[in-house]
């Protein structure tokens, strides 16, 4: 299907590139505090999975993340080898293996994961209630117009 040419306004163009601006600086502020606290969205995105979801195998992070078979089982190696998570077999098909954060990546994960959440809900929380709501809103419907567009399900 070829794409169909957008038109818009000189004022449409600029509001979308200030929209461009504002997402990337927000991905910027993400990669810098985990630069400077030796993370990786990878590492947080995957600790954050496993904290928060039991019975977890690598086929559901790779729909979660976005990310390729291949990029995951290297994400899960690479933790592996540090002592963060350990595969369990899975009782309904044991072909399949559950990943379990260790005690230790439990630990990493925890600080990782909460300290940030923490800031974000700080940040969160400076805003008024109206601008909160507004902004989960807006969110929202911003979500479902992309998956529109983009012809994916919504979760």
């Amino acid at each position: 299907m070829a794409a169909e040419e957008i038109v818009m306004t000189k004022k449409e163009r600029e509001l979308y590139l200030e929209y461009g601006k504002a997402y990337f600086e927000g991905r910027s502020i993400y990669y810098r505090y985990f630069s400077e606290h030796d993370y990786n969205d990878s590492d947080m995105s995957m600790s954050d999975w496993l904290l928060h979801y039991t019975n977890v195998t690598q086929k559901p992070l790779c729909g979660m993340a976005g990310l390729a078979k291949q990029t995951i089982n290297g994400m899960v190696k690479e933790a592996m080898g540090q002592g963060y998570i350990r595969q369990e077999v899975c009782p309904e098909d044991r072909r399949s293996k559950y990943l379990v954060l260790t005690p230790a990546g439990r630990a990493y994960a925890e600080k990782m994961v909460r300290e940030t959440e923490k800031r974000e809900a700080k940040a969160f929380n400076n805003m008024s209630v109206e601008d909160r709501r507004k902004l989960i809103e807006l969110m929202h419907e911003f979500s479902a117009q992309l998956a529109k567009e983009l012809e994916v399900p919504v979760d």
